[in-house]
């Protein structure tokens, strides 16, 4: 049960000044007036978490007040303690309506809080027990560090990044990718523009609806100020992918050419239907 003084005050503390990551949030969301400790539960060890984060699809982690209500709301095998300081933890019933999808299944949830992903920097781990109950007697003690949220399990397919990333393109538009075989891994490197010839490889033309795609130099810009957040990004913009094509999203994408290298030209190679053959 919610007890009547852990209920933030619609006047209460104001946010910090720096951007939450939730570009839904209310400007001034009813927060947390003094420090909280929360319980949020986790398929991954406390070592792990205290490492490498918690994780998350969405920019954000939701914490309970009460470990039993932690420990029925999702799956996981240890519930994570942590202490959100004055103004960082949104009282999640206050935000009946303006919750996206992912998160509709939570709306009016008595002692559940949000913790958005920009806000992490002040929201400290403090401890950890299994969820069965143990409680105390199997508690685990860990480093008193700022929380970590790292990208993970996102409804678009590719690891590493958060549901929350910019979509390509705005318009039905051409694309082009440049592949040496069957395209492997989780995704597709594309390329708004014809690239020049690269020896030993095939040019892919093919048509992409509004959103299929993924901005990730778009994407890498909004997630540079979140500094709690762990996530693939930088890899993908340090191997040069501005633009890519989940795998998901494959059998979505009709091929309307296909070219082979031929000397210093492309040369027209057949017609396929879809990015999935």
């Amino acid at each position: 049960m919610v007890k009547l003084d852990d209920r933030p005050a619609q006047d209460g503390p104001e946010p910090p000044n720096h951007w939450s990551g939730l570009p839904w949030l209310p400007d001034r969301p009813h927060l947390n007036p003094r420090p909280l400790r929360l319980h949020l539960r986790s398929t991954w060890s406390p070592a792990q978490v205290a490492v490498e984060g918690l994780p998350s699809a969405a920019l954000c982690l939701v914490g309970w007040l009460d470990a039993q209500q932690a420990g029925q709301s999702s799956s996981g095998d240890h519930l994570i303690q942590i202490q959100a300081e004055p103004g960082t933890a949104v009282h999640l019933a206050s935000l009946d309506g303006k919750l996206p999808p992912q998160l509709q299944h939570l709306s009016g949830a008595p002692g559940a809080y949000l913790l958005p992903a920009g806000w992490l920097d002040r929201v400290r781990l403090i401890g950890a027990h299994p969820s069965d109950g143990s409680g105390e007697a199997s508690r685990t003690s860990l480093p008193v560090v700022p929380l970590m949220l790292r990208c993970g399990g996102a409804r678009h397919g590719t690891d590493g990044l958060p549901d929350d990333v910019v979509r390509w393109p705005r318009r039905t538009s051409a694309a082009y990718a440049v592949v040496a075989g069957p395209p492997e891994g989780d995704f597709l490197p594309i390329l708004a523009r014809r690239p020049g010839v690269r020896s030993g490889h095939r040019l892919i033309r093919f048509r992409v609806e509004p959103g299929y795609a993924i901005d990730v130099t778009a994407t890498a810009a909004r997630l540079a100020t979140l500094t709690s957040v762990r996530s693939r990004i930088t890899d993908l913009r340090a191997s040069g992918v501005g633009l890519m094509l989940p795998r998901r999203a494959f059998g979505r994408v009709p091929i309307t050419r296909v070219f082979e290298a031929s000397g210093r030209s492309w040369r027209r190679y057949r017609t396929s239907n879809s990015m999935s053959e």
